[in-house]
């Protein structure tokens, strides 16, 4: 409801609130004795939390008075929504299961970490956009607007920011791992930098889903998922018998495949021409090829990527920034408006209110 009201900046308080109470939950409960049970506690903690914030700023109560009014558009949607989570959740977790069976637990371990990094950037750069984009682009439909624009302006902003972090993160792999995980988990630095690659075919996963239920298509969010999900983790399944670097490589496959099919039902609910979206995702490649030069030039002129040190790399990434700075300044990308916007409102808020 308060994403309906785009409210944006309480959803943002209690999301804060609720990580402050996990992490200082989990700390204090770990440093007081309660070991891995500190968890488990915390995660009660921060759900309490998040619940009590929001009831405070939400108090109509009536809204959880027992009804069946309208049930049929609740069965409607609610099995169609619940079916497709139920087949991403499939996505997420069957390979896994397999590859523990053709490669074993301890390939799968190294998987999974190299998962958790190569997506960093989707987890931490974009994490604030997926709760915004169902309110928006269903507030954009209700106005009467075409869903198209918000679709390719949405994919641009993604692309101009999610593409270079992505690039950054393969030329510099075998630092991060050094720096996140240690030198004992370093053989994971081959495998971010290719699922790396595949997550640059991943920029259409967060915005699918809500420009199809915006334009009314929440069954064509159920049949994408039909269609694609069973082909991708089959290709990731039979891939793992050739070992976890052809596992790892055919998320490039798969991921490229959803991009595909994703826009395509797009482009029925929200019709947009194909040299559009070429020029969208043009202007990004542009941006990011600026952003990763510098890094990329770092990282030859230091023997190659595996032997970047800690503080070569912070060097790669603050010369990363500035070509990302200087591609949006040259390629015109939207984000460059978004950047201004932001160091705008920066600067208005450190002057302070402008005095009599």
């Amino acid at each position: 409801l308060l994403g309906r009201r785009m409210a944006f900046g309480q959803i943002a308080i209690a999301g804060i609130l609720a990580t402050l109470a996990y992490s200082g939950a989990a700390i204090g409960l770990a440093f007081a004795g309660f070991s891995y049970m500190s968890f488990a506690w915390a995660s009660l903690i921060s759900g309490f939390t998040g619940f009590v914030t929001l009831l405070i700023w939400r108090p109509d109560y009536a809204i959880y008075r027992f009804s069946l009014h309208d049930w049929r558009q609740v069965v409607h949607f609610g099995a169609a929504d619940s079916a497709r989570n139920l087949l991403y959740y499939a996505l997420e977790n069957l390979p896994l299961l397999v590859f523990g069976r053709t490669i074993g637990a301890a390939a799968v371990g190294l998987f999974q970490r190299a998962t958790t990094l190569s997506a960093l950037p989707n987890a931490t750069l974009l994490s604030g956009v997926t709760p915004v984009l169902l309110p928006a682009f269903a507030n954009h439909a209700r106005s009467g607007r075409e869903l198209k624009d918000a679709f390719l302006r949405s994919v641009a902003l993604m692309t101009g920011l999610s593409w270079p972090a992505t690039l950054g993160i393969v030329i510099l792999a075998y630092p991060i791992v050094l720096l996140v995980l240690g030198d004992q988990w370093l053989p994971v630095a081959p495998l971010v930098q290719i699922i790396g690659i595949a997550y640059l075919a991943s920029f259409t996963i967060s915005v699918t889903n809500p420009i199809l239920i915006a334009a009314g298509g929440i069954r064509d969010t159920l049949k994408l998922a039909l269609v694609t999900i069973p082909i991708m983790v089959s290709v990731q399944s039979i891939a793992s018998f050739w070992g976890l670097h052809a596992a790892a490589a055919s998320l490039i496959l798969t991921l490229f495949f959803f991009s595909t099919m994703a826009m395509l039902a797009v482009q029925r609910r929200a019709p947009f021409q194909w040299r559009e979206m070429a020029s969208v995702l043009g202007r990004s490649a542009g941006v990011a090829a600026c952003s990763a030069s510098g890094p990329l030039l770092i990282a030859f002129a230091s023997g190659g990527a595996q032997t970047i040190t800690i503080p070569v790399a912070l060097v790669a990434v603050c010369v990363g920034v500035a070509g990302w700075v200087a591609g949006l300044a040259i390629f015109q990308h939207p984000m460059r408006d978004e950047l201004q916007r932001l160091l705008s409102k920066a600067q208005t808020a450190y002057a302070g209110p402008p005095s009599n």
